[in-house]
């Protein structure tokens, strides 16, 4: 696989996501490596369920213990209920028109959980905006620094870091570095390989900002070799000589019918 190798030679790649692709830009396996999140979230704090704030954004990790589905017959609106147990408490979450979640999510499953703390007339419960389930690989969407990227219809957050990551794991080390080792530490830039891995998947968000300051850095690096290599080669061009003949100009001039 090459960086120019077309998105529709990867896995789960049909013709269908190729043009969602398109629209954002992205034809090569190298437009998808080189399209860098907008912005993070950061889900890297996973709290204690009783240490839940009313009203708070927050990440929890704990086990299914029991999960319904009911649908309510006032607004016509389907609820899945999940009561969710840490070490510390139990607490129950909400999801609102989403039936096949109860296909996805098992009792006895553990998941992470991102959501706001709500509370109703009955209790307090958080409202998922985001889950995963936990297995023996590091969590992608949720337990970390999480990208968010520009969507288009189809295309989610979520589904780009899916794709990406095998992506940046295959190429970590095979991308060519482009800044020379000694411009890089005068100006302390990340190398190529780990940037290109800070920049989608971050450690923190000091990493992430470092990894934007390198693919920057390369941008201006690359216009200043580029405005100086024109400077020079026109460096090496002489004007051409014009004799100027003054008596020639002045018979001219003195032939002018006016002044």
């Amino acid at each position: 696989m090459q960086l120019s190798t077309p998105v529709e030679e990867l896995p789960k790649i049909g013709e269908k996501i190729k043009k969602r692709l398109k629209k954002l830009g992205i034809n090569t396996v190298g437009e998808l490596l080189f399209y860098f999140p907008k912005g993070y979230q950061d889900f890297s704090k996973i709290k204690l369920i009783k240490d839940l704030k009313l009203n708070e954004k927050a990440c929890i990790a704990g086990k299914i213990t029991e999960i319904n589905f009911e649908r309510s017959p006032r607004k016509k609106m389907v609820l899945i209920r999940a009561l969710i147990k840490d070490e510390s408490g139990t607490i129950q979450a909400i999801w609102f028109n989403q039936p096949y979640l109860v296909k996805i999510l098992r009792k006895g499953d553990k998941i992470l959980l991102a959501g706001r703390v709500n509370f109703s007339k009955e209790n307090i419960y958080l409202s998922p905006i985001a889950y995963e389930k936990i297995k023996n690989e590091e969590p992608l969407h949720l337990g970390r620094i999480v990208p968010i990227y520009n969507q288009t219809a189809g295309l989610s957050s979520r589904w780009l870091r899916s794709i990406l990551k095998p992506l940046v794991l295959y190429f970590k080390d095979k991308i060519p570095e482009t800044i020379p080792k000694i411009i890089r530490k005068q100006y302390n830039i990340l190398p190529v390989s780990e940037a290109l891995f800070q920049i989608h998947f971050p450690d923190s968000l000091e990493k992430a900002e470092k990894a934007k300051e390198r693919f920057a850095f390369e941008e201006l690096f690359f216009v200043s070799i580029f405005n100086l290599k024109k400077k020079y080669e026109l460096s090496k061009f002489k004007a051409p000589t014009f004799l100027i003949k003054t008596e020639l100009i002045q018979d001219f001039i003195n032939s002018l019918p006016f002044n």
